[in-house]
């Protein structure tokens, strides 16, 4: 699995090369340049050490994404963040959300390819009317995609949900004490942040003592330590 992902990320660095950027990609870097302009090229840094570079073992996860564009991953995370980010999420609940959104798009990419052409007026309708005319298409293709469990898109969305608190400070770890005294985690937004400069604060007393315990189980979901 590793190798056939080194593949598909050599296969696209061809094809850049070749063709240039696509319009998708130039989408996603003016999108980018407004909102984490350093975003991108984080994404672009980790895929090149960890999947272009033979000296480091490629986490599992990443694997199902070297096929796609740095910038457009940075983006679909973004995105997947921000529509979710109100609703005060755990960490691993949000990151799962993020590697889903990898999955759907997979799958989405994959309907494009194989549908007829006489079939692709689906577009045309509206959301509840195309999931259910590609319900039987996705069922159809379900075993294609067992290997993304769950594990693999949390990884994923770990990654992403950890490279943009880094780069952004749009969110931040919220400790919060249960009835049998566990600590929950969950994302929650900023009071004040500026997302285009990355100003992310500092966390103070028992609040970043907290993180700084949590921080390693972070790493080793994400698979880089």
């Amino acid at each position: 699995m590793r190798e056939w992902g080194r593949t598909a990320y050599r296969n696209r660095q061809a094809k850049l090369r070749m063709e240039g950027e696509s319009s998708k990609t130039e989408a996603s870097k003016r999108m980018l340049k407004v909102m984490a302009p350093r975003l991108g090229k984080r994404v672009d840094e980790f895929m090149y050490t960890f999947g272009g570079n033979t000296q480091h073992t490629t986490p599992l996860f990443l694997t199902f994404v070297l096929d796609m564009c740095p910038y457009q991953i940075a983006s679909i995370a973004l995105q997947t963040l921000l529509d979710h980010l109100h609703f005060n999420l755990p960490v691993g609940r949000m990151a799962y959300k993020i590697g889903k959104a990898f999955e759907n798009q997979a799958r989405w990419d994959k309907a494009m390819e194989e549908m007829h052409p006489h079939k692709k007026d689906l577009l045309a309708f509206d959301d509840r009317s195309k999931a259910m005319k590609l319900k039987q298409f996705y069922d159809y293709e379900e075993e294609r995609f067992t290997l993304w469990d769950s594990r693999c898109k949390a990884g994923l969305g770990a990654w992403l949900l950890e490279t943009i608190r880094e780069e952004t400070g749009i969110w931040e770890l919220d400790f919060a004490l249960g009835r049998q005294k566990d600590t929950s985690r969950s994302v929650s937004s900023k009071r004040v942040v500026d997302i285009r400069t990355g100003s992310n604060g500092l966390m103070r007393g028992k609040k970043r003592h907290e993180y700084l315990r949590w921080r390693p189980r972070m790493n080793r979901l994400i698979g880089t330590h």
